[in-house]
């Protein structure tokens, strides 16, 4: 169950919120994971047009990486896919994203 992204249809297009406000949706790896989960879902709907994604709160839509999850982060991390890897997904959505 997607705690950190909140996704729902209306009228043929999936709403997806990052739904960290208290951190400016910063985005860590649950989000992330549960990011591209979404998009695997929204990918096999039929019903569904394209996304449109947003942030709760009203400071900010996101606020980039997660700057503590960063911390424990060594050199050899940079080479895994992590954050690029959803990028690469959104880029490639057959779906249009917004």
């Amino acid at each position: 169950m997607n705690e950190l992204i909140k996704a729902n249809v209306d009228k043929r297009w999936a709403t997806m919120t990052i739904n960290r406000p208290e951190v400016r949706n910063a985005l860590n790896a649950q989000v992330l994971e549960e990011m591209e989960n979404a998009l695997d879902e929204v990918a096999q709907r039929v019903d569904v047009d394209g996304i449109i994604f947003t942030g709760a709160g009203e400071k900010a839509f996101a606020a980039g990486a997660d700057i503590k999850q960063l911390r424990d982060k060594e050199a050899v991390d940079a080479l895994s896919p992590g954050m690029q890897a959803v990028y690469d997904k959104l880029a490639d959505f057959e779906k249009p994203t917004i």
